[in-house]
């Protein structure tokens, strides 16, 4: 038993997940501990201004509150269009364009949005100066995360929904349902186990913005606890204040997750692949179509309209400037290597933990072991940990931690990968456990009658058959650490910074057409790492195959 399935996988992986967990706890004890060297305990409330923590908190939770709300009532019914609308066309488009917004920077969003609804926008040049609106404020932040979470959650609906079963649609028009009956009875069923974990999610995702609410805030009326903790750092240099507001972020986000958990609502990111033939339906009427032409269109004017503009106004006469900048081409360079990196290592630990949460899931290896409750609870809990430590908290963290050395900044670089990295991490171990439990489940047996083990195991049956989701995970890491504007907003300096710092900058300093012309290419390298990144590792059951076939001539 022990030969046909070896322990080493299970015991890295654990190794992996305590290490992290290690890091993480690691983390609160630095920002409970370090800031109150030779103060009593008092100092933390001391430092605190509790009115601007409350309002922050208020704030914060309004703000959330209403982008969870909105997005889950908007993309109910754009999932349920695209759903029973795949043959149209452009959806494919729009599809495309929702999976763009996914990991579209926030920057960049916040200059979509402006380029759309700005006082010199879009929608203020169609009205001729009669629309006074403003993006800047609650609603402004509002919209800025609908744009990014719509699509999200749509990404979870609608393969729940082309799971229906075909003959519910056709008993549907035998009884001739109307469109609340049949969302009653068929498609909320279908839908619903999902909601409060998505809420939850998007909920989280909301109320530690940071980016967003930097840029589009308006000053300190909208504001997040992460928004108070950068200005503690950066402006004010207050340590003391700085470790206080984290670690209110950390135990409200921690309660947050808690609260989903104990509810049985866990945040399952894995959703199944959508149906390729969906049925022609007869139990859609015109009032149906009609609906479903107004919720597409929408769509496309809160997600693609900004994508687009940012690729209109990026080509402008500041373009030339921009790239002759030595900070541009810094940018580039460190953007490009930050992201590798940060998809290399989430890549690499997430398929460790996932194999060593398969190994300790199947009853047939580990999962009978006394023990393997415990242990699978200290792995999920050793990743998912970083769901409740959001990037700028633990960049706090490291920043206390570093000072002792004297040279914060000079450690920036490792600091900024390892935050990428674990902040990308948990989406990346919930997308690809389920699939590794999955093909451990259907494989293993066979391979152990065969003797195929070990690093043989890997290439020949597990990495073929998981090129897909590594590729997705891989692509996404890559593409949210390209554009992530969390740690590096604490530890950029002349010598370290990254294009989405840069473009902070460039906003803030009325360098407007640079500004737009970096958006437009902070747009188009995303998706390029994404692609890069899904590409390469689509080309590994080819690579394994080649092997194979010299290995077998």
């Amino acid at each position: 038993m022990e030969r046909l399935y070896p322990r080493y996988p299970v015991i890295i992986g654990l190794l992996t997940a305590i290490l992290l967990l290690s890091v993480g706890i690691g983390a609160i004890m630095v920002l409970g501990i370090t800031p109150l060297a030779g103060r009593p305990p008092s100092a933390f409330f001391e430092a605190l201004n509790i009115d601007r923590v409350v309002y922050a908190l208020k704030s914060a939770t309004l703000q959330a509150s209403l982008s969870s709300l909105l997005s889950l009532l908007l993309a109910i019914p754009i999932s349920l269009a695209i759903s029973r609308r795949a043959h149209w066309r452009g959806i494919r488009t729009l599809t495309l364009l929702f999976s763009l917004a996914m990991v579209l920077p926030t920057t960049v969003a916040a200059m979509g949005l402006l380029a759309v609804w700005g006082r010199q926008g879009l929608v203020a040049s169609a009205c001729g100066g009669i629309c006074d609106f403003s993006p800047y404020g609650l609603h402004g932040v509002i919209l800025a995360h609908l744009m990014l979470n719509v699509p999200l959650a749509v990404r979870a609906f609608v393969p729940l929904l082309d799971a229906i079963p075909e003959v519910a649609w056709r008993l549907s028009a035998h009884l001739d349902m109307r469109a609340t009956a049949r969302f009653r009875h068929v498609e909320w069923p279908a839908i619903r186990n999902a909601v409060p974990g998505l809420a939850s999610l998007i909920f989280l995702l909301c109320f530690t913005s940071f980016a967003l609410v930097l840029m589009l805030g308006g000053g300190p009326k909208v504001t997040t606890l992460e928004v108070e903790i950068y200005s503690a750092i950066r402006f004010d240099f207050d340590i003391v204040q700085a470790a206080g507001l984290s670690l209110i972020q950390f135990v409200l986000a921690a309660l947050v997750v808690g609260v989903a958990a104990l509810s049985g609502h866990q945040l399952n990111l894995a959703s199944g692949a959508s149906r390729q033939h969906r049925p022609m339906r007869a139990d859609l009427s015109r009032f149906d179509r009609l609906a479903d032409i107004m919720m597409l269109a929408g769509a496309s004017i809160l997600i693609g309209l900004p994508v687009v503009m940012v690729a209109i106004q990026g080509l402008n006469s500041g373009l030339g400037k921009l790239v002759m900048r030595p900070q541009f081409i810094d940018g580039l360079v460190a953007s490009i290597i930050v992201s590798t990196l940060t998809a290399l290592i989430v890549s690499l630990l997430s398929v460790l933990m996932a194999s060593a949460k398969a190994g300790l899931s199947l009853p047939h290896r580990f999962g009978s072991m006394r023990g393997a409750t415990f242990l699978r609870a200290v792995m999920d809990q050793g990743i998912m940990l970083y769901l409740v430590i959001p990037s700028v908290v633990l960049g706090t963290a490291a920043f206390i931690f570093l000072r002792a050395s004297g040279d914060v900044f000079g450690y920036a670089f490792i600091v900024v990968i390892l935050a990428n990295s674990l902040m990308a991490l948990p989406f990346a171990y919930r997308l690809l456990e389920p699939r590794m439990t999955q093909i451990y489940a259907s494989h293993d047996r066979i391979a152990a009658h065969l003797g195929i083990a070990g690093i043989s195991r890997m290439k020949v049956l597990s990495l073929p058959a998981l090129a897909p989701d590594i590729g997705l995970i891989a692509g996404l890491s890559a593409a949210l650490s390209f554009g992530d504007f969390g740690v590096i907003a604490l530890f950029a300096n002349a010598d370290f910074r990254t294009l989405p710092w840069l473009l902070y900058q460039l906003s803030g300093n009325y360098a407007a057409d640079e500004a737009k012309a970096l958006a437009m290419i902070l747009m188009l390298l995303t998706v390029v790492m994404f692609a890069t990144a899904r590409y390469l590792c689509s080309t590994l059951p080819r690579i394994f195959s080649t092997e194979r076939a010299h290995a077998s001539a």
